[in-house]
């Protein structure tokens, strides 16, 4: 990423958005039986942990919004009612295995009843409830979630 960072920074680049890994061990692709993957989820912490000093201490003059959607989701997976949701460790549309998650979604593909009710799409992507969700802290939240500012700070209309 650093690299990518230079080279944007020399062509005039002063905001940037930028979001954060997941926590990938939660995903239905990766989830074990009734569990995160703690390696994968461990992974993920790291690189934003990493990004999140990278801009700190190498672009002190940018303008950057950083969402971490660890934090949202690892909620929405630990509070599930709390957060609207009845299904975190499955796909919504997939194909196989436990958490119908061993192949993507595709027109032979199992379907879900209610999508408003899932945190994944299908194996590794949010339904478009989740990402609606994800996008208004994005936009609107706060740390620990965004920082050093939003998106709606970053780039006012």
């Amino acid at each position: 990423m650093n690299d990518e960072l230079q080279r944007l920074y020399k062509l005039g680049m002063r905001r940037m958005f930028i979001i954060g890994a997941a926590p990938l061990g939660c995903c239905p692709v990766l989830r074990g039986k009734d569990e995160c993957d703690a390696l994968a989820n461990y992974m993920s912490a790291q690189y934003n942990i990493k990004v999140a000093s990278l801009l700190r201490d190498k672009y002190p003059d940018m303008l950057y919004s950083l969402f971490d959607p660890s934090i949202a989701l690892l909620d929405y997976f630990q509070r599930p009612e709390a957060n609207g949701y009845a299904v975190v460790d499955a796909a919504c549309c997939g194909l196989g295995g436990k958490k119908n998650a061993m192949f993507s979604c595709t027109p032979a593909s199992s379907l879900c009843n209610n999508r408003t009710n899932h945190v994944f799409w299908d194996f590794v992507h949010p339904t478009e409830i989740t990402a609606q969700k994800l996008t208004a802290i994005a936009f609107h939240g706060s740390a620990p979630f965004v920082t050093p500012r939003n998106v709606g700070q970053l780039c006012p209309m």
